[in-house]
């Protein structure tokens, strides 16, 4: 057991949610379990999405959605190519639009290259 815990360890999984209904607390659950099971998880969500997640839990006085959990989760948020003010909803065609145009360099320039050189395997899961 020993041996598959250190190996459990070797892996680094990245969790990239679309800021959609619905993908964003199954995502949380999905990183919860994994990093409960030994596997190190960066969480990376927009600026936006933050913002929102951040909305429902300031009852709770915490800006860290998994602060407590004692688990070890990296938590990164970036941005989605617009201003917090602008209204997603509202502007819907022009937000996907930037989801499918700058979103992704977005990604790749603020955190996931730099992760992405140091790791030696790894794979991509869109879901």
């Amino acid at each position: 057991m020993g041996e598959n815990q250190n190996l459990k360890n070797l892996h680094h999984i990245i969790i990239l949610p679309p800021p959609f209904q619905g993908h964003i607390n199954p995502s949380i659950q999905l990183t919860l379990h994994l990093t409960s099971k030994g596997f190190i998880v960066t969480f990376i969500t927009t600026e936006a999405t933050h913002n929102q997640i951040i909305k429902t839990k300031s009852r709770e006085g915490n800006d860290d959605v998994f602060a407590g959990s004692g688990l070890d989760i990296r938590y990164r948020t970036i941005n989605d190519g617009f201003p917090l003010s602008f209204d997603r909803s509202f502007h819907r065609e022009q937000f996907m639009m930037g989801r499918i145009h700058v979103y992704p360099a977005r990604i790749i320039d603020a955190f996931a290259a730099g992760l992405l050189v140091r790791l030696r395997r790894f794979a991509v899961a869109d879901f």
